[in-house]
């Protein structure tokens, strides 16, 4: 099992790389939330099937993949698929038991599921918590870290999305997984529009990264190993 903490500037970098590794030629690919922005780019002699709830960002996704609408929670368990991906989706799941209980019934076996995932102790996620709602979409548009209308914002429960503490190890294996990668990103570049708060924030996330303060995760990247 590698296990690592990570600046933040790596984190979506190192995502995209892990997918890409795990993928070969006819890899069956379920992507749960893609919508709009698969997270494969080349899908070529790869199938890929994206389900996501909302209607609106689902028909934005590519034609040349597979849309089902609805949760994953609710797809035949008959259908398997070799890989199942997710991107900024955990934060957002209720009961996350029921969530990757099925996604280990859609894996085949030995196949693998990659989760990129906000942890529930960075300070964003404290502010994201604290914050009404319409506060917080104030500030992200303040600071033009993310275009709303682009990339709807969901509400987020941040049931075990941690970095690769013990506990949160010990909840995959529990769950079935084998672990195969474990990375905790810390820090953050929300501030990167402003000078010298953005400085700051470099400096910030640097200690971070020096300190392997796995538990400020801002964001998390789990690859898991179907194990029966």
């Amino acid at each position: 099992m590698k296990i690592q903490t990570k600046n933040f500037k790596y984190a979506y970098d190192t995502y995209y790389k892990e997918c890409s590794r795990n993928l070969a030629a006819n890899t069956s690919v379920l992507e749960i939330g893609g919508g709009a922005h698969p997270s494969i780019q080349n899908r070529k002699n790869i199938i890929y099937t994206i389900v996501d709830p909302d209607h609106s960002e689902l028909n934005k996704a590519p034609d040349d993949v597979i849309k089902l609408e609805g949760l994953v929670q609710d797809l035949d368990s008959a259908k398997k698929y070799d890989l199942i991906i997710s991107k900024m989706v955990l934060e957002h799941v209720s009961d996350p038991d029921e969530f990757h209980d099925k996604v280990l019934q859609l894996l085949t076996p030995n196949g693998k599921a990659i989760h990129f995932f906000a942890g529930r102790h960075s300070l964003p996620a404290l502010v994201n918590r604290l914050l009404p709602e319409f506060v917080g979409d104030n500030i992200l548009k303040l600071l033009k870290n993310r275009d709303l209308s682009d990339s709807p914002k969901y509400e987020a429960y941040y049931k075990r999305t941690k970095g690769h503490t013990k506990s949160q190890r010990e909840y995959f294996y529990n769950l079935g997984y084998e672990i195969e990668s474990y990375f905790s990103f810390v820090g953050h570049k929300y501030l990167g529009s402003i000078p010298i708060l953005g400085y700051l924030e470099q400096v910030y996330s640097r200690l971070l990264t020096n300190m392997k303060f796995k538990n400020l995760a801002t964001v998390a990247l789990v690859v898991l190993k179907k194990n029966r």
